[in-house]
């Protein structure tokens, strides 16, 4: 199978997204609603020419992403994978295969 960089760097923003704004994942994808992460998916190649902070800040400032109050990182025992190794996982193809874009 075909390692798909769009879409490991649109999963890699929203793992690092949900971080900073402290929100589920779920909850940062229904605040960007379908046509940004469709955008985020196309323009990847783009958008990861810029540090993912600043893409970040830009779509959290673009779709008024609020603070939220999950904290999964904090209360963990062990090493924690960062927001890259997640969206590595996330594009697995157990995964990926019924996501359609």
């Amino acid at each position: 199978m075909k390692y798909d960089n769009d879409l490991f760097f649109t999963c890699s923003l929203i793992e690092f997204i949900g971080r900073k704004k402290k929100l589920v994942r779920t909850d940062v994808v229904k605040y960007l609603g379908e046509d940004k992460v469709k955008r985020i998916y196309s323009y990847a190649d783009v958008f990861h020419c810029e540090p993912i902070e600043k893409v970040a800040d830009d779509f959290i400032k673009l779709c008024n992403i609020p603070e939220g109050e999950f904290d999964n990182i904090a209360k963990c025992r062990y090493a924690i994978p960062d927001y890259w190794k997640i969206g590595a996982v996330s594009t697995s193809p157990y995964v990926t295969k019924k996501v359609k874009f």
